[in-house]
């Protein structure tokens, strides 16, 4: 601890200030949805198209 109490109320704050891209199906071009909470880290990212019925790892990006 500090004598003065200077760096005591200290904090770190991430700031992530990335665009916003949204994910397009290569088939359709329809926009993706996120097909498992889990993927992303470990796994590869899953996604699943509604329109029709794309799934797999392989999305468009684009940055409206």
């Amino acid at each position: 601890m500090q004598e003065d109490g200077s760096k005591d109320n200290l904090k770190i704050r991430l700031r992530r200030t990335s665009i916003k891209r949204r994910k397009l199906c290569p088939k359709c071009l329809s926009d993706l949805e996120i097909a498992s909470p889990f993927g992303g880290w470990l796994i590869p990212q899953e996604y699943r198209c509604k329109a029709c019925g794309y799934h797999g790892p392989i999305a468009l990006e684009t940055s409206d």
